[in-house]
């Protein structure tokens, strides 16, 4: 235990030195700026196989005006990069000159560097971090909760000073940090996008349903017209016939009549003929009877 304890003491005296050593060190003398022209091809095919960061995704304050801080403070000796696209300004924390980056340059980080950044035009780059003796190593990242020093990478909060906060501080105070951006791994998380809904396709789906079986039903109707109008037409001779046949029938009957009535008025004179005519005769035999 007391030699466990011993050299977490020897550590902690390494880091105070280490910071006392960066404060006393200019800023400026704490990067390393290489220009597009100049940098080697090796380093950029190994620049190439490292992560790639984007301007776009990092908290700026204000939101989106491409300002920020940052401390390059991690258990790393020197943060690699190479920038792939854009430009930016940095400001060293002490007031050192100002350093500009642009696209193709080669840009190295060494531990105890703070400074503004002022991203011009949107940026992206390839980093990477490693030791005092220049091996690559994986980054451990770290964030404290600014109020009750709790160790809240995985969750936090930045507020509008600059804070982290972590979410049980968030929680027992949420009135005071209201505008804090919701953070995991150090990146803000981005907000859900809205589902869209789905009813315009089922509308439109049901509409066109509805007008399939519009057409259907307008197509039914068509062919209940057409059938209808057949029938008419085929009862429509039939009805003509009977029809005609009936005035035909009428016709005859009202011919057969005149017929018989003309019959009736010639009967009278025929009757009064064969009369006389049998008068005459009978007048003529009586007459040949007396000369007898």
């Amino acid at each position: 235990k007391l030699i466990l304890l011993d050299s977490l003491l020897q550590e902690i005296v390494k880091s105070n030195q280490r910071q006392n050593d960066c404060k006393t060190i200019p800023m400026d003398k704490l990067i390393t700026h290489v220009s597009a022209a100049d940098v080697t091809d090796e380093f950029k095919d190994t620049a190439l196989t490292w992560p790639l960061w984007e301007s776009r995704t990092h908290p700026q304050t204000p939101a989106k005006s491409g300002k920020f801080h940052f401390d390059y403070n991690g258990d790393y000796e020197t943060e690699r990069v190479l920038i792939m696209s854009g430009k930016a300004t940095l400001s060293p924390e002490d007031g050192s000159s100002p350093i500009a980056i642009t696209k193709g340059d080669q840009v190295f980080f060494h531990k105890g560097f703070a400074c503004n950044w002022h991203v011009t035009e949107p940026m992206t780059k390839h980093y990477a971090y490693y030791d005092e003796d220049g091996v690559e190593v994986e980054p451990n990242p770290s964030i404290a909760c600014d109020i009750c020093e709790a160790e809240c990478y995985e969750e936090s909060y930045l507020t509008k000073e600059e804070e982290d906060i972590c979410p049980d501080c968030y929680k027992a105070d949420k009135k005071q940090y209201v505008g804090a951006e919701h953070q995991k791994f150090g990146e803000p998380l981005k907000p859900a996008k809205a589902k869209k809904r789905e009813a315009p396709e089922t509308n439109g789906a049901t509409k066109k349903a509805k007008g399939k079986k519009k057409k259907e039903s307008s197509d039914e109707e068509d062919e209940e017209d057409e059938e209808d109008e057949d029938d008419e037409d085929e009862v429509a001779p039939k009805t003509n016939g009977a029809t005609k046949k009936a005035k035909g029938k009428k016709k005859k009957e009202s011919s057969d009549e005149e017929d018989e009535e003309d019959e009736d008025e010639d009967a009278p004179e025929t009757n009064g003929a064969t009369k006389k005519a049998k008068g005459k005769k009978e007048s003529s035999d009586e007459e040949d009877e007396e000369d007898e």
